[in-house]
């Protein structure tokens, strides 16, 4: 085999061996997530069931009553009480989304590996992996 043969051999089986890697690393990474949702998924359903729409209800009574979201104040003091190993969150939507200033929110629980949110203005839930 020539030397120059042999170079564009070494070179292609490093950039082989480079790309097998990476996608390697990116199947692994989507792999422990979709394992991940499928083990954890009847605790979502569960926490959205007990924890997120329970407390849409409460924002929505609390709104009416006081014509404002509750602060972050207040929804600590609810959640302490309710769910005392969770940490819950109301906040305005994220740019971007299609709702009402100071009307609509969003909800957010933190739960082993994962963020939960329920969306107020169309009552979408969804979730994101954050290992």
């Amino acid at each position: 085999m020539s030397r120059k043969r042999l170079v564009t051999f070494a070179v292609v089986a490093v950039c082989a061996a480079f790309g097998v890697l990476v996608y390697l690393l990116v199947c692994g990474f989507w792999a422990s997530e979709t394992w991940s949702r499928i083990t954890h998924r009847s605790q979502h359903h569960r926490t959205y069931e007990t924890v997120l729409r329970p407390t849409a209800d409460w924002v929505r009574t609390f709104q009416k009553r006081e014509g404002r979201l509750p602060k972050d104040k207040e929804v600590q003091s609810y959640a302490e009480t309710r769910f005392p190993d969770l940490a819950v969150g109301v906040f305005s939507p994220r740019f971007g989304k299609s709702a009402r200033a100071d009307v609509d929110f969003e909800i957010y629980v933190h739960i082993d590996d994962w963020n939960l949110y329920y969306d107020s203005w169309d009552g979408q839930e969804w979730n994101e992996w954050t290992d």
